[in-house]
């Protein structure tokens, strides 16, 4: 299911993601700027009501 959430550097904060998370996991793209840096965008099964994998 392609979902594209964005997130503000609080709400990055808030669910504990920081730069040293890979560019994907499962089947979510994480978009990081060319610094390495979060852009607060993720896109894919972001909700667990499409993926299983523990880690979302």
């Amino acid at each position: 299911m392609p979902n594209v959430v964005a997130f503000n550097s609080a709400g990055l904060r808030a669910i504990g993601l920081t730069s040293f998370i890979p560019d994907r996991v499962c089947d979510v793209e994480i978009d990081k700027n060319e610094a390495g840096d979060l852009t607060g965008i993720l896109r894919g099964p972001v909700t667990n009501y499409y993926t299983y994998d523990p880690f979302w």
